[in-house]
């Protein structure tokens, strides 16, 4: 069950890289609320790591598989691949925002 896991954090980099984008498309505004525009954007982009993990997985590995008990074990996998890409998005959106701190990318924290 390794490719979920693959399939987790391949969906993680191009979901940031979706955020960068998104940021860099929102215009600089005199009063800083394009910050609070940028930080809203991260965090709701975040939601499709997940989800798009768990769906690539269950199309592409789980819907292929007849034996009951790897249905099972793959389904395990999903749910952690799912969390765990998560987490990886937001790890990695730190250190960009860190790296970058004084590009639009700089105020997702």
């Amino acid at each position: 069950m390794a490719s979920v896991y693959i399939i987790g954090c391949v969906v993680s980099a191009i979901v940031l890289g979706l955020s960068a984008v998104v940021a860099n498309g929102i215009k600089y505004q005199p009063d800083s609320s394009d910050v609070k525009s940028r930080k809203t954007w991260f965090w709701i982009i975040s939601f499709l790591a997940p989800l798009l993990t768990f769906a690539l997985a269950y199309v592409m590995i789980y819907s292929g598989l007849k034996v009951p008990a790897q249905k099972q074990a793959c389904m395990i996998a999903m749910c952690i691949a799912a969390g765990v890409s998560w987490v990886i998005y937001v790890i990695l959106g730190l250190v960009v925002s860190k790296a970058f701190k004084h590009k639009k990318v700089g105020n997702w924290f």
